[in-house]
């Protein structure tokens, strides 16, 4: 499910697009993005760019 939810997020939906699409409350697309944001805060300092790729599938470009 969280893969669902983190690919509306990137297509622009909001919670309650992402909910109503899935079937599902709105406080559950909470629930998900809370626990992830909770993961990038916690490997914040390490390894960002990792994180951001294995959630939301997003590469990090290095300047």
């Amino acid at each position: 499910m969280q893969g669902n939810i983190f690919d509306g997020k990137r297509d622009g939906l909001s919670n309650i697009e992402i909910a109503e699409y899935l079937n599902v409350s709105k406080k559950t697309i909470e629930y998900h993005m809370t626990r992830a944001f909770a993961i990038l805060r916690k490997r914040a300092n390490s390894d960002v760019e990792s994180t951001l790729f294995l959630l939301f599938d997003i590469p990090v470009i290095k300047r």
